[in-house]
């Protein structure tokens, strides 16, 4: 988040009409980071959204035991930018929620926090085993209200998708995914330069000692 209010405040500082947005689950809002972030956008009024999946779990640790604000959005009050609540399994609330978001930014009218309320379905990562800490029943409710088959039901409901179609999106975002992986798999190791550049306009001289030794302790 502090990378992204960075971003956003240089892109108001060049007169580009551009916004930032960064993603972020619920145990983030708990972290300095979202403080430092949100803090700074909202002071310099940077074009930043800062968006919320709140999925009610932060790994295993769930909302009510790591904050006691009564929604996530109430927090945006204590830096004095909007804060929105949304449901996170809505796609047409979602967008039009960061649309206006994004309108609000372009205008010069700083930030925003969107909180899309979600709960999480799967595993928190693949070494994760959620059947410990996690309602199995509220995840089968869950998965029938999930984001995709909703708005893929509503579409059909209005006449505006076919099965063939939808099957048709499903394989080619499917094969994209594929390319995509298989692409960033072929991508060579990146330079360790790249830890130092853009980090200084006047880099300290220490900086090539200490890139020497990463080079050294990476292998080359």
């Amino acid at each position: 988040m502090p990378h992204a209010a960075g971003l956003a405040w240089g892109k108001k500082l060049r007169g580009e009409n551009a916004c930032a947005i960064a993603y972020f689950g619920d145990g983030a809002t708990s972290e300095g980071s979202f403080h430092e972030g949100a803090n700074f956008a909202a002071v310099m009024r940077a074009p930043l959204i800062l968006f919320c999946n709140n999925n009610q779990w932060a790994i295993s640790t769930p909302l009510e035991a790591q904050t006691a604000a009564e929604t996530l959005a109430d927090k945006a009050v204590g830096y004095g930018i909007p804060g929105v609540r949304v449901d996170g399994a809505d796609v047409l609330a979602v967008y039009e929620a960061t649309r206006e978001a994004v309108a609000r930014a372009r205008a010069g009218e700083g930030p925003t926090l969107i909180e899309a309320v979600t709960y999480r379905a799967a595993p928190h990562a693949t070494a994760d085993d959620p059947r410990a800490y996690i309602d199995l029943e509220r995840v089968e409710e869950e998965k029938e209200r999930e984001c995709v088959g909703r708005y893929e039901s509503y579409l059909k409901r209005l006449g505006l998708l076919s099965d063939e179609a939808a099957e048709a999106v499903r394989a080619e975002a499917a094969e994209l995914m594929r390319a995509g992986i298989a692409e960033a798999e072929a991508e060579p190791p990146a330079d360790a330069a790249l830890l130092f550049e853009h980090a200084f306009a006047d880099p300290p001289a220490s900086f090539q000692q200490d890139l020497a030794e990463l080079r050294r302790i990476l292998g080359g």
